[in-house]
């Protein structure tokens, strides 16, 4: 079974998704949260498979609430979901760490389809977003934390998962959780294509292997 929270103020928005979602026999929604507060309180208790989080909460910005969702929990999955035209939030979803991205307006499918694909471990976008965040995408380092140009120097110097992890004392979970959301921002398909990417921006010694 996949779990699912629901991370969203308006009532009508959180009853439309549980119907949608339990139309799915796979799927379980274990809660419903309408602050970004009480996301957190309730992935700690909870630790549900995905997260539904809409870009704007009472309390706080979606991308913000995200952020510290993956701290709790690095295996996560985060969808956003935006009724927002601003174009800056896609960016923000997926320097966030969010594995998914839609419209609130999208079909219904489409949703199902992200999580399974979130769940699958892969990255929803439409070719829309695709293409906004190809415009939107500065350099290398102004994509990528701090945390993750660090893991991407130690891709580039060739070591293991594990060892990242030992030596920047996190766990091998965070190390995956970042790897991912690397090749998202940069929009690579393998860490061989992202290491290349840096490496022309400078920022990692060509005499790394």
């Amino acid at each position: 079974m996949i779990t699912i929270l629901l991370v969203d103020d308006h009532d009508l928005v959180v009853e439309g998704f549980r119907r949608l979602l339990a139309e799915q026999p796979d799927f379980v929604v274990v809660g419903a949260a309408g602050t970004g507060a009480a996301a957190i309180a309730m992935v700690k208790a909870n630790r549900p498979e995905v997260v539904l989080i809409d870009y704007t909460l009472p309390d706080a910005n979606g991308a913000a609430v995200t952020a510290s969702l993956l701290e709790i929990d690095p295996t996560i999955k985060v969808i956003m979901l935006t009724g927002s035209e601003d174009p800056r939030a896609l960016q923000a979803a997926l320097r966030a760490g969010c594995v998914g991205y839609l419209e609130k307006t999208s079909a219904s499918g489409r949703l199902v389809t992200a999580i399974r694909a979130a769940v699958a471990g892969d990255t929803f976008l439409s070719a829309a977003d695709l293409e906004r965040l190809r415009e939107q995408r500065g350099s290398v380092s102004d994509q990528l934390s701090e945390r993750e140009l660090e893991v991407l120097e130690l891709i580039a110097a060739g070591l293991s998962t594990r060892v990242i992890a030992d030596q920047l004392f996190i766990t091998v979970n965070t190390v995956r959780t970042h790897t991912q959301v690397i090749l998202q921002k940069l929009g690579a398909h393998s860490k061989l294509e992202a290491v290349t990417m840096a490496r022309r921006a400078g920022l990692v010694d060509h005499s790394q292997t």
